[in-house]
């Protein structure tokens, strides 16, 4: 075994680590926003049945801030079941990006030309700019 091969297994290993972390953090993340949606939920049930207290009470931990940013600001993960729909498709990002670089570059070449041979003619028919 060579020193590539010892270091592309490294690299493999340190990715998978990478994955499995990012993961867990997003399983965090589902779980926080489950909690909040539910609250959410006994919040709107509570208003449905008149029960004026527990609607008061759910309504004030809607208010605090600690609620807010460890439960409700991840309330759209709680729609989420697989945390790996989370993480996104790498080889289609990274082939989409360098497409899109790739035609950006051809289009500016093309019209850097396009003006370049519409000037030229007008140029040597003398027309110039006037109106």
């Amino acid at each position: 075994m060579g020193h590539g091969t010892l270091s592309y297994l490294a690299l493999r290993i340190s990715l998978m680590e990478i994955l499995k972390e990012e993961y867990y953090q997003q399983l965090k993340k589902i779980e926080r926003g489950q909690y909040a949606k539910n609250v959410l939920g006994e919040l709107k049930m509570a208003k449905e049945r008149g029960d004026v207290e527990t609607y008061e009470d759910l309504k004030k931990r809607f208010s605090d801030e600690t609620f807010k940013n460890e439960y409700f600001r991840y309330f759209g993960y709680g729609f989420v079941d697989d945390p790996g729909k989370l993480i996104p498709n790498v080889p289609l990002s990274f082939y989409s990006f360098h497409l899109m670089v790739g035609l950006g570059f051809y289009f500016l070449l093309f019209f850097i030309l396009a003006i370049f041979f519409a000037y030229r003619e007008l140029w040597n028919a003398g027309s110039g700019f006037s109106v």
